[in-house]
């Protein structure tokens, strides 16, 4: 269970990066605007910043848990 909420945590931090990168945001789905609006912090970080933190808490996780 550990591994599989470390991984979707790198793999949202890779979308935002993604978007951060190209500068364009990606169409929000209905599912995907759930999921990443409860992943923001209350003062609607930007893309890059929500790509830090993913990633570092996907790779804390990963760290944890063990590969």
């Amino acid at each position: 269970m550990c591994r599989i909420l470390a991984l979707m945590c790198l793999a949202i931090g890779l979308l935002y990066l993604m978007e951060a990168a190209i500068g364009v945001q990606f169409p929000h789905h209905r599912w995907k605007w759930r999921l990443l609006t409860r992943l923001e912090f209350p003062w609607r970080m930007g893309a890059a910043a929500t790509a830090a933190w993913c990633l570092i808490l996907g790779a804390s996780l990963l760290l944890v848990c063990g590969w």
